[in-house]
């Protein structure tokens, strides 16, 4: 497509407390996109007078073609954020950026080219892979690579391609058509395509255009408790079309149960632990023994279909393989118990023997503790026992001064009055 008819695309690049070269690093990928027809905007999500708020604003001084809107966004949820720069997004494409993310300098113009070759198509979505995070890094640079596997539509739902809105390209006129992110759902990015696919076909370009750069180290517990919280939203609010894909389903599950271990809510995991394996039990039943249905009633050994059978004729398999697994499903079961009994085992101890190196150490700080006090004790003693002693000696020393001062004035005082008679015997 030639550059003067190539159709006006819409960046909103989120920012929420991202260090200034990072930020410069994701607006530097969208600069440097073959794709040459493109607006900017930054969206600026931390609080008025954060200290990353003003470091941004200095930072943009040095992109002036970059268009900057401020919308706080408390506790990191990005929706109003998002919704605030496509609703200044001038475009008839329109993508999201996340400064943690950098587009590769191909990856705009081969998302466009797959809506402009169909129509029909209302969103695209691209690989990403990862990388240790380093600001100074440029490895988003480097040639796409082909995925394994080519995505269809429905693999919106667990394909890790679609694991970031910085890895989407929309037509503005369906994300309008949508009302763009729900801010009431944590996991909005998710929720969006789901509802795109309700509506629209969904193509995916099958090679790496986007890297995604992560600190080192694992989620902490609340970030694992903020993933169950959206993928529960997500379920409830999708669940009809969840149920019509148990591959979909079966992903979504696998995450909370992943969640739910990490966190150690043992109650939880264990039952979505079940159900990952009811719904594994289903789809490899209904893969293995598609051919196993039951006979028609009448035929020789069959008495017919009883209201009890018809689950397992749906699940594509004998009641003698449901029972079966259904056996080896509850020892799983019953080992995936005995291993967290263990596990937890294991951490009491841990706890026990880390609470025992606690106290004796705690032990030892109070003994030396209580020598250096007695040591204290017997300094501040001896030094009592001196002063007093000083004391006893500098009055012992003023006794006897002032005793002698007393004889010398007793002597004084008799050579006076010797003095005085021998004058009055010579007058006399």
């Amino acid at each position: 497509m030639a550059e003067g008819t190539e159709k006006l695309l819409s960046v909103v690049l989120v920012s929420y407390r991202d260090p200034s070269l990072t930020l410069r690093r994701a607006v530097r990928s969208v600069q440097e996109q073959s794709y040459r027809h493109f607006e900017l905007i930054l969206v600026d999500a931390n609080e008025e007078g954060d200290p990353y708020s003003l470091g941004l604003r200095e930072d943009m001084a040095l992109f002036p073609r970059v268009r900057l809107l401020a919308c706080p966004c408390p506790g990191g949820a990005l929706a109003d954020a998002k919704n605030c720069g496509a609703r200044a997004a001038r475009g008839e494409y329109l993508a999201f950026l996340l400064a943690r993310f950098a587009w590769n300098p191909v990856c705009a113009e081969m998302q466009i080219a797959c809506l402009e070759e169909h129509p029909e198509v209302g969103m695209t979505f691209c690989s990403a892979w990862r990388q240790e995070e380093d600001a100074l890094s440029e490895s988003y640079r480097r040639p796409p690579e082909e995925t394994a596997d080519a995505a269809g539509g429905a693999a919106v739902f667990d394909a890790p391609a679609s694991g970031s809105v910085s890895q989407v390209l929309f037509r503005r006129s369906v994300f309008e058509e949508l009302d763009g992110f729900d801010r009431r759902i944590r996991r909005d990015d998710h929720d969006l395509w789901l509802r795109v696919l309700k509506r629209y076909r969904i193509l995916s370009v099958d090679r790496d255009l986007v890297c995604r750069y992560v600190d080192r180290g694992t989620l902490r517990r609340s970030h694992r408790v903020i993933d169950v919280v959206g993928y529960l939203q997500l379920y409830s609010k999708h669940k009809e079309l969840y149920d019509k894909n148990p591959q979909a389903k079966l992903a979504l599950f696998e995450k909370i149960a992943a969640c739910y271990r990490a966190v150690h809510s043992v109650p939880n995991w264990l039952r979505f632990a079940a159900k990952v394996r009811l719904l594994r039990w289903r789809l490899s039943g209904s893969a293995a023994h598609a051919a196993a249905v039951l006979p028609p009633p009448g035929e020789p050994g069959q008495t017919g279909r009883t209201p009890e059978d018809l689950p397992l004729r749906l699940f594509g398999c004998r009641r003698t393989d449901a029972d079966r697994l259904w056996r080896e499903g509850g020892e799983e079961i019953a080992r995936l118990r005995r291993e967290l009994e263990q596990a937890r085992a294991q951490q009491r101890r841990e706890r026990e023997e880390a609470a025992c190196r606690r106290q004796e150490q705690a032990g030892r700080e109070l003994e030396l503790a209580g020598r250096e006090s007695k040591a204290v004790l017997a300094q501040a003693a001896r030094e009592a026992a001196a002063i007093r002693a000083e004391g006893k000696r500098r009055a012992q020393l003023e006794r006897e001064q002032a005793r002698e001062e007393t004889i010398a004035c007793k002597q004084e005082l008799l050579e006076l009055l010797a003095s005085a008679q021998r004058q009055r015997g010579a007058r006399s």
